[in-house]
């Protein structure tokens, strides 16, 4: 337990974004929380660098790109291109919208199926569950958080196991299609970036893209609702 919280901040250390992989940790309440006070340091020591980092990003408005920053960015350029409302002096408001935006959708479909009270639980994650919830909540974090090129989406593959397993309904070769699809975005880059046929190739992509999104946040509400109880009659929180 002590070597997984260590490998954990040296990874977090290197680079910010598996801090969205803690989900992973959520049946163990004490190594969670363990999880939870090593990073919220690591941000207290390194909020400056993290910061300045932030703020010299460069967000991709691209096919081989994804996240609600991208999209944003996207909708910009289009915006200055045709003369439309979104310009230079309101871009971040915009953009902040946006991302405000995407954290009510996710909260919304999240407890679409997390259910609070109480409930029978499970005591402890599968294998698959698990690393569903380690690439699923990088994907997840840095969708809402940032614009990121597509190599990100290699995390996804820790998703197939439980995907592979949950292949009674439809929607899973849906997931599983476009995921495929997307993680060769590259393939359908190129054109000029105003054309109508590069808009279409980018609505589909994106499309695909904010179908994976959906699908993490359906199943993030199956897998820990199975293991975690919120019952706010009794003030409870049980993992």
């Amino acid at each position: 337990m002590f070597k997984e919280l260590i490998m954990f901040v040296l990874i977090v250390l290197l680079k910010i974004f598996p801090i969205f992989s803690i989900l992973a940790f959520i049946n163990n309440k004490k190594q969670f929380l363990r999880m939870i006070l090593a990073t919220s340091l690591i941000f207290l020591i390194f909020y400056k660098d993290i910061a300045l980092m932030r703020s010299n990003m460069i967000e991709y408005a691209l096919i081989v790109a994804y996240g609600i920053g991208s999209m944003a960015k996207g909708l910009y350029y289009y915006s200055v291109h045709l003369g439309y409302f979104i310009n230079d002096s309101n871009y971040l408001f915009f953009r902040n919208i946006f991302i405000l935006l995407g954290i009510c959708f996710s909260l919304i479909i999240f407890f679409t199926k997390f259910k609070i009270g109480k409930k029978y639980k499970y005591n402890q994650l599968a294998f698959d569950e698990k690393f569903f919830l380690f690439g699923g909540g990088i994907y997840l974090g840095t969708y809402i958080t940032s614009a990121n090129i597509d190599y990100r989406l290699i995390f996804l593959l820790f998703t197939v196991p439980y995907v592979l397993n949950n292949l009674k309904n439809y929607y899973n070769f849906f997931y599983i299609f476009f995921f495929l699809t997307c993680i060769n975005s590259f393939l359908f880059e190129g054109g000029s970036n105003y054309s109508i046929g590069y808009l279409i190739k980018a609505s589909l992509i994106y499309g695909m893209k904010f179908y994976i999104f959906t699908y993490l946040l359906i199943n993030f509400g199956k897998i820990i609702n199975k293991y975690v109880v919120v019952d706010f009659k009794n003030f409870k929180f049980i993992n």
